[in-house]
């Protein structure tokens, strides 16, 4: 009998230790019970030892573009494309595998593609070119003009982490126009936050702003919620400002997120859960 161990780390500094085991895997669909999808020797990690923001998480889903990933594994079956969409508390989220042939024909979906990314292959790396509020590109916000680790988008990061430089100029922005609202007690690790019960003020609206593709952010993706008086911006300055920069799932809420390997390329919808 030979033991393998593996140990890996997240872009979010969660880290995961256990043993490295092979099974037979049947992943069965609602729309094809009697069909499991059949995966024979299908590689896995028990995990034993976790650390981060894992919570009660029971395991980690790997969709990266590693050899070892499920989607990878399964490629034969699944053409490494699948799309989520996660949901807040007023809607239904799923997950779906393999490549749908409507998607080309809606026009809802709009694609960027994927680029090379500079922090291992696993990543689905991103040129971001701007960001955006009520639909103003902001000015000075260039991630071209500063040395960034790149941009990928991680369903597994729970907020997005921006270059400090970036970060700086966007919350000082959107002190601006959330001028109006009172602030709210920081609450670690958020710096800017609003109390907005009672309020009807207009909510600026954030955007990314990617080529061939502006995603908008829904509310949901701009501020995390700790009670009804207290809603914090939803982002996260990373240490300095040669860190990757994440795309976390708090941003993707709502959208269908199309991931589309063979094409190299991304899709964003929104309203996805709907």
């Amino acid at each position: 009998v030979h033991l393998c161990h593996y140990r890996i780390y997240y872009g979010d500094r969660s880290s995961s230790r256990g043993f490295f085991g092979k099974d037979r895997l049947a992943l069965y669909s609602n729309l094809y019970p009697t069909k499991p999808g059949i995966t024979d020797e299908f590689y896995f990690g028990c995990g034993i030892l976790m650390k981060g923001n894992f919570g009660r998480t029971a395991g980690i889903f790997g969709l990266g573009r590693g050899e070892l990933s499920f989607m990878s594994q399964t490629s034969s079956q699944y053409m490494e494309t699948f799309s989520y969409c996660i949901p807040n508390i007023d809607n239904v989220g799923y997950i779906t595998f393999g490549p749908d042939p409507d998607a080309d024909r809606d026009e809802r979906i709009q694609y960027t593609p994927l680029v090379n990314p500079q922090a291992g292959l696993s990543h689905y790396a991103l040129n971001i070119t701007g960001i955006a509020i009520d639909g103003d590109i902001l000015m000075g916000l260039d991630f071209n003009e500063i040395d960034h680790g790149g941009f990928i988008i991680d369903s597994g990061c729970i907020v997005t982490r921006l270059p400090p430089t970036i970060y700086a100029k966007l919350r000082s922005v959107y002190q601006q126009r959330m001028s109006n609202y009172p602030s709210a007690p920081t609450y670690t690790p958020f710096d800017t936050c609003y109390d907005l019960s009672g309020f009807h003020y207009p909510i600026p609206e954030m955007s990314f702003v990617f080529p061939g593709v502006t995603v908008d952010l829904p509310r949901a993706g701009t501020f995390y919620q700790l009670n009804p008086k207290q809603y914090c911006l939803a982002f996260i300055p990373n240490k300095d400002d040669s860190q990757i920069t994440i795309f976390g799932n708090v941003q993707q809420k709502t959208l269908e997120i199309v991931y589309d390997n063979p094409g190299n390329r991304i899709g964003f919808r929104s309203d996805g859960c709907s």
